[in-house]
């Protein structure tokens, strides 16, 4: 008796799970799931996100088929990113997305000890904010961390940075004053 309720309650679980989330986000090369998938209008517009398990919800399906958008972007920033016309967009269909592929150097590791004071780490970092649903501000940019071997205390500098506003979205207001977003910068 006790296996066939676990049985009901499990196929209960799988059947709830199918009516709630409608398509999946998954990698071109290795079929894994693709998580928080980012999906904006052709006006730049965020129409939503898709989920920690790389579902789309009902809710969302809805709301991109309500939209009056002609094309979809989806966007993650570790694949390509994907221009969906959405008369060809298919709700039932699995999204697949291809990886960005990044080559490094080769690295000598030697039990040698060096003379360097500190360890210099160059990275790409991206910063979006968001208001309002829509890309409130962008910043994006490359930046060298200095790590110091005997403190372990982290300096930056910014090499090369651009940002970006959209003077469309008015400032948040609350109680009479005006709350202003800044940019924010890298990530320590």
């Amino acid at each position: 008796m006790k296996y066939k309720i676990v049985l009901i309650a499990l196929f209960f679980f799988i059947g709830c799970k199918s009516v709630l989330c409608s398509q999946e986000f998954r990698d071109q090369l290795s079929n894994e799931k693709i998580f928080f998938v980012e999906i904006y209008s052709d006006k730049g517009n965020l129409i939503g996100s898709t989920s920690a398990d790389g579902l789309m919800s009902k809710d969302l399906t809805n709301k991109i088929l309500s939209s009056d958008t002609k094309y979809l972007t989806f966007v993650n920033s570790f694949y390509q990113n994907k221009l969906v016309a959405i008369k060809d967009y298919n709700i039932n269909s699995i999204v697949t997305m291809q990886p960005i592929t990044n080559e490094l150097q080769e690295v000598v590791i030697s039990n040698i000890k060096d003379k360097n004071q500190y360890l210099v780490i160059s990275a790409y970092v991206r910063s979006v904010q968001i208001n309002n649903d829509r890309v409130h501000y962008f910043m994006d940019g490359i930046v060298e961390y200095y790590i110091s071997l005997k403190t372990k205390k982290i300096k930056l500098k910014f090499i090369s940075n651009r940002s970006f506003e959209n003077k469309s979205i008015p400032q948040l207001k609350e109680k009479g004053f005006k709350i202003y977003f800044q940019i924010v910068g890298a990530p320590m």
